[in-house]
């Protein structure tokens, strides 16, 4: 028993430790692809296409491309509108998904970090898992 336990610990560090350093250029490229194109669309007013951004489990869990775009704009205001952004480093938060840093200037000029986070599905595409966004004194948003 304690012996699996050692084992499964060792795979998971191993996993965590793996992920970034191991993503692919074509990964970083598809994050970005899917930040970009999910901010045209909340740019554009589209709710359907940025749920379509969404992992199935947060589709699920908001239910409708309504309630998702209410969110965003109610939680996430600078990520639904913003004057720039600009992609930063690669990382992996604590559960070891992919995440994606996005410096975004919002439109009164403010500074803000946007952590997005990845989840790999089945048919080995990306989609958008989480965001979390940083205001410039360091509070979650």
């Amino acid at each position: 028993m304690f012996r699996s336990v050692v084992t499964a610990l060792v795979i998971l560090v191993g996993t965590l430790l793996w992920y970034p350093a191991n993503t692919r250029a074509d990964d970083a490229s598809e994050f970005q692809r899917l930040i970009t194109g999910q901010i045209a669309a909340f740019n554009a007013d589209d709710g359907a296409r940025a749920f379509s951004y969404a992992t199935p489990m947060l589709q699920q869990m908001f239910g409708t491309p309504d309630n998702f775009l209410n969110l965003v704009k109610r939680s996430y205001p600078p990520v639904y509108r913003q004057k720039s952004y600009e992609f930063a480093g690669l990382s992996a938060d604590n559960a070891g998904r992919p995440s994606q840093k996005v410096i975004i200037i919002d439109g009164k000029g403010k500074v803000w970090t946007a952590f997005y986070f990845f989840e790999q599905q089945p048919n080995g595409s990306w989609r958008i898992g989480g965001c979390v966004l940083v205001d410039p004194e360091g509070a979650d948003a």
